[in-house]
């Protein structure tokens, strides 16, 4: 059962979540030094609350929780405060000389080895810049004789572009996500420097991360998949993993497989668990065992370089294997929200990471959830109740993260119980062959055996994947919530919860509120999206697209003649546009010669002349400009008045400045920089799409 008042860190979670997301999203304009100064305070205040809680003035102990929960508030803010990443502000535009160590084993993509550097100093400008920061470096294969290797650290020349979304709206926002590592920067070696040298190679008392986790896996033979799969599962490596072999686990449900969280740790635990047994057995102090396990496994995270899905996974399972073997009468809910509370305090960004969201929810799921759906049905026989607890598991966590996954992905995989059925097991063989024979391999004893069973299971996994990946309908696609409907299903989930684990009526009451709530909103959005317009014109290199929407019908424009592009723009499409509630039509003009017209269902394009669009309808209306007018054609275009005029391809200057001035001039990814430039030189103003983003005008 579940009981909030056996929950007491709850009652400081939820302030210190607030405040840290509000110091770390700058919301409240506060120093760090002026909140800890309030919470110092509030502290002081707090102790005199609680001194005053007998006597004349005991009323005044009634302010105590109050000034408790605003307390741990502005400690939150001033924590969120620090932890916020900045840009290290490093010159840009010139060459820079950069010196960092090596954080993980370069990877070969696009004939450049791509690798993680972290900064510790900067030379540009004749300046040196102290920083430590994150850079994504790439480096030619060819450039440089010896091979960066993790741990070393290497002097790099070459130079420095900031990292840049495409700004087009539901487009994946990856420069935000690399900004919470403290990336900022992608670094280009030069390949004609001979500077690119090594400076200094590992030489510490004990051995860092990554050259451990090269050292266990050299070790290993077999296929390049099975090895780049042992790499993921067993060591928190995935740099390794083709996309063929990533997309066979997404549509098979089982990409947790590969991200060591929860399930590999629980993992990790059950089999020391079963190697230490014979500690308990004498005295029955099993509370040494616990420590061994909890130490080996702080050990495995330190390997896997203190990931963020490790730290979290290994210190929420340490708090909760500890309360259960200790007999601790507090819910295991606790230990679990105290490690989100310990995690948080020293990075409170990780409230805005993806992972730390799926895990929690995921691990809270199957506390709360499991116990009811073993209540439901108990087999006798041993086979099937191990298949149903698998299942009951699988579905808790399924059920807990369904409404952030649909939020973050917008698809469900529906094979996931069946693949995890299989997946578990074999993750199991494979997790407790690495246990046993790491400490064995690193003596050389074993290797023989030890290499046979893990291709096996490895292979086997991989081939049980990409069988299930294969079977028709494995995903559906197109479902969209935003943030309001995504925080109403969440708080659904748990008032459900709730009620299975305590019956109580005020939770089905608020969860028919929120249900109301849900539609009212859903109801409001819709029907203001009916009534609204919008053109947008979406930044692509090589090429133009423009969209038109009227209501829930949208109209895409493609001017390119790259095969390439094309492609990206229809992958682009299909994710952020198809299945979204819109009547979608695709149109690709031909060179718009004088008459020609291109009917969608929410507008229409007219060639008025060779390479010039008129696109709209009775709310909207833009030029495309793929060629440079003529004068006959200056003089037609003089009497409109469009919303805006988007330059596609590089037109020739003459005549420009002649066109209606009324609109936005825009500047999208099929211009290349110097045209841009000259631009600037002939005083027009513009909007540019590779700087600025995507262009979008709503009516």
């Amino acid at each position: 059962m579940i009981n909030l008042n056996h929950v007491p860190v709850v009652k400081v979670l939820i302030p210190f979540a607030l405040g840290s997301l509000a110091g770390y999203k700058a919301l409240l304009n506060s120093s760090p030094p002026l909140t800890f100064l309030l919470a110092i305070g509030l502290w002081i205040l707090s102790l005199l609350m609680y001194r005053l809680r007998e006597g004349n003035l005991h009323r005044l102990y009634a302010c105590f929780p109050l000034f408790i929960q605003m307390l741990f508030f502005f400690v939150g803010m001033g924590m969120g405060c620090i932890d916020r990443p900045l840009d290290p502000g490093i010159p840009l535009g010139g060459s820079v000389v950069l010196r960092g160590k090596v954080k993980e084993e370069p990877v070969l993509r696009y004939g450049k080895l791509v690798f993680g550097l972290e900064l510790r100093m900067a030379y540009a400008d004749d300046s040196v810049y102290q920083v430590r920061s994150l850079v994504k470096a790439y480096l030619d294969t060819g450039s440089c004789h010896l091979i960066p290797e993790a741990g070393d650290i290497w002097d790099f020349s070459g130079r420095l572009i900031p990292i840049r979304n495409a700004g087009n709206p539901g487009e994946v926002d990856y420069a935000s996500i690399l900004r919470k590592k403290n990336c900022w920067y992608r670094f280009y070696c030069d390949p004609a420097a001979g500077f690119n040298r090594k400076v200094e190679e590992f030489s510490g008392s004990f051995p860092g991360p990554a050259r451990i986790r090269k050292t266990l896996s050299a070790k290993w033979e077999g296929s390049d998949e099975c090895i780049s799969l042992l790499k993921a599962v067993c060591l928190g490596d995935r740099s390794g993993l083709s996309e063929d072999l990533r997309h066979s686990y997404s549509l098979a449900g089982g990409m947790h497989v590969l991200a060591v969280s929860g399930l590999h740790v629980g993992l990790i635990w059950w089999v020391l668990n079963r190697l230490f047994l014979f500690i308990g057995l004498r005295g029955k102090r099993t509370i040494y065992r616990a420590l061994l396990i909890t130490l080996i496994l702080w050990a495995y995270a330190y390997i896997t370089g203190f990931s963020s899905s490790v730290s979290r996974s290994v210190t929420m399972f340490t708090f909760y294997s500890l309360s259960r073997i200790r007999m601790h009468r507090g819910h295991s809910v606790n230990a679990i929200l105290v490690s989100m509370f310990m995690l948080t305090l020293i990075h409170p960004g990780r409230f805005l990471d993806v992972g730390f969201q799926l895990s929690y929810a995921a691990i809270l799921s199957i506390v709360t959830l499991n116990p009811f759906f073993m209540r439901i049905w108990r087999p006798g026989n041993s086979l099937i109740r191990w298949c149903w607890e698998a299942t009951g598991l699988s579905l808790a966590a399924q059920i807990g993260t369904l409404p952030l996954v649909i939020f973050y992905f917008h698809q469900v995989p529906v094979y996931a119980l069946i693949s995890n059925l299989f997946a578990v097991p074999l993750l199991s063989i494979i997790i407790t062959i690495f246990v046993v024979s790491a400490p064995l391999l690193a003596l050389g004893i074993g290797s023989g055996i030890t290499n046979f069973l893990l291709q096996t299971a490895g292979s086997s996994l991989n081939s049980l994947m990409e069988f299930i990946a294969s079977f028709p309908g494995s995903v559906v696609t197109g479902l969209y919530t935003d943030r309001v409907i995504t925080l109403m299903l969440m708080i659904i989930l748990f008032l459900l919860i709730l009620f299975l684990n305590s019956r109580k009526r005020a939770a089905i009451c608020l969860s028919i509120a929120a249900l109301c709530f849900m539609g009212l909103w859903q109801a409001s959005e819709s029907l203001t999206r009916l009534q609204s317009a919008e053109a947008q014109v979406a930044h692509f290199r090589g090429g133009s697209l423009l969209s038109i929407r009227e209501g829930g019908v949208v109209d895409h424009y493609i001017f390119s003649g790259d095969p390439v592009t094309i492609a990206r723009m229809d992958q682009y499409l299909s994710l952020s546009c198809g299945g979204r509630r819109f009547e979608m039509s695709v149109i690709s003009p031909n060179k718009g010669s004088p008459g020609q017209e291109e009917l969608g269902g929410a507008s229409c394009a007219i060639g008025l002349s060779p390479g010039i669009w008129l696109v709209g309808n009775s709310r909207i209306r833009g030029l495309v400009m793929e060629g440079s007018p003529a004068a006959e054609t200056v003089m037609l275009l003089s009497g409109l008045d469009p919303d805006f005029i988007l330059l596609s391809g590089e037109p020739l200057l003459n005549g420009l400045s002649e066109l209606p001035n009324g609109g936005s001039l825009v500047l999208d990814g099929s211009s290349r920089s110097w045209y841009s430039l000259k631009l600037l030189k002939a005083g027009l103003r513009f909007h540019n799409t590779a700087t600025h983003g995507a262009f979008v005008m709503q009516y």
